[in-house]
């Protein structure tokens, strides 16, 4: 029964945030119109920079990916109950390594699933937002 509700639950999630994503997307009008948009904004410069220099002064990607990569990642992975438990209750050796490598190809999508609307929400909300380093009403751009 935890299986079936796991399974049921994941793809409602990524489900919904697909139709985000892609609502989003065409209201905006496209990913060029995105990049254009958020490129165009002077305090949104490294918004689109997947890997900034090393030294960068908030986020030295080399820390990043040592740090969750190999130190967070695997305390997450081999010490969360509830992983743990779900992989000892498969039926063969192979069924558990397969469920790791399956849930590891669904990870591979959620960093775009969760930053994709942010990034849209600066453009769509841009007037609502006004502009950073003010205070922002969150009763004016959540429902």
């Amino acid at each position: 029964a935890v299986v079936v509700t796991d399974a049921f639950s994941c793809v409602v999630l990524i489900l919904g945030a697909a139709i985000i994503c892609i609502s989003g997307l065409s209201e905006v009008g496209g990913v060029g119109a995105l990049k254009e948009a958020i490129a165009s904004k002077s305090w949104t410069q490294d918004h689109l920079t997947l890997l900034p220099p090393a030294d960068h002064s908030h986020y030295p990607w080399p820390a990043v990916v040592l740090g969750l990569g190999f130190v967070l990642g695997p305390a997450y992975w081999m010490g969360n109950q509830a992983i743990v438990q779900r992989t000892l209750g498969t039926r063969s050796a192979a069924e558990a390594r397969a469920s790791y490598v399956f849930c590891a190809a669904i990870k591979m999508f959620f960093p775009l699933l969760l930053v994709l609307p942010g990034l849209i929400g600066i453009v769509l909300l841009e007037k609502e937002l006004g502009s950073p380093g003010e205070t922002w009403d969150g009763n004016r751009v959540l429902p």
